[in-house]
C-alpha cells in the first residue's frame, strides 16, 4: 500500500467506527455531541450511509484507485469548513473535534499525494 492508501485506509476505519456508532449506539453519540434529538431512526439511517461511505474508502485504499485521492481531500476539507460553521452557529463545540480529525486526515492524504 502506498502512503496515500494507508491514510485512506485509516480514515476508512475511523469513518466505519463513526457509522457503527451512529447506527448501533445513537444515544451515546448524540450525548457526546450534546444533541437532544429524539428520533433516532434518522441518526441510524445516517449511520448506515456513513458505513457505506467507509466501504468506498476501504475499497479505494485497498485497490489503489489514485484518481479518487484528491476528491477525498477536497470533500474532507469542505466538511471541515461546514462543521466548524455548524459548531459555531449552534454553539456545539464538540463537533469541532470531529472536524479536526477530518481535516487532519485530509492533510495527511494531501501530503502523501503531492
Amino acid at each position: 500500500m502506498s502512503p496515500a492508501d494507508i491514510s485512506l485506509f485509516i480514515f476508512a476505519f475511523y469513518v466505519a467506527l463513526v457509522g457503527i456508532g451512529y447506527f448501533f449506539f445513537p444515544k451515546t453519540i448524540l450525548k457526546l455531541l450534546k444533541d437532544n434529538t429524539v428520533d433516532f431512526s434518522w441518526i441510524q439511517i445516517l449511520g448506515s450511509l456513513v458505513m457505506a461511505l467507509a466501504f468506498y474508502y476501504f475499497y479505494v485504499s485497498l485497490n489503489g484507485i489514485s484518481a479518487f485521492y484528491m476528491a477525498t481531500v477536497i470533500a474532507r476539507y469542505s466538511v471541515f469548513v461546514l462543521w466548524i460553521g455548524l459548531a459555531l452557529a449552534k454553539k456545539n463545540y464538540q463537533l469541532i473535534l470531529f472536524a479536526l480529525v477530518d481535516a487532519a486526515g485530509a492533510t495527511w492524504t494531501l501530503v502523501t499525494i503531492v
